[in-house]
């Protein structure tokens, strides 16, 4: 399984969190595709094209985990499976 975490905060903060949550071994499976590393943020979905593209994937074979309502917009978007998560952002 292929892992990514497509963000809107910028790319330092999202790898800084995933170590911090996550350890060494766990956050080094995950590829990091950030807000700062494209021209729209979400709920554009340029990101996840982005983490599709660059991870060489096929859509209909990915699922987007998201817990913001504009995530998900994103992920219906960029035409990715989503399941949405309850959260603070989503409540």
């Amino acid at each position: 399984v292929r892992l990514a975490v497509c963000s809107t905060s910028n790319e330092k903060a999202v790898s800084n969190l995933i170590y911090t949550l996550m350890g060494w071994e766990r956050s080094s499976k995950f590829q990091v595709f950030a807000g700062d590393m494209v021209k729209a943020k979400k709920p554009a979905p340029d990101i996840y094209n982005m983490a599709v593209d660059a991870m060489g994937l096929d859509k209909s074979r990915c699922i987007v985990v998201e817990d913001t309502f504009i995530g998900l917009g994103a992920a219906k978007a960029a035409g990715i499976a989503c399941i949405v998560t309850k959260s603070s952002y989503s409540a």
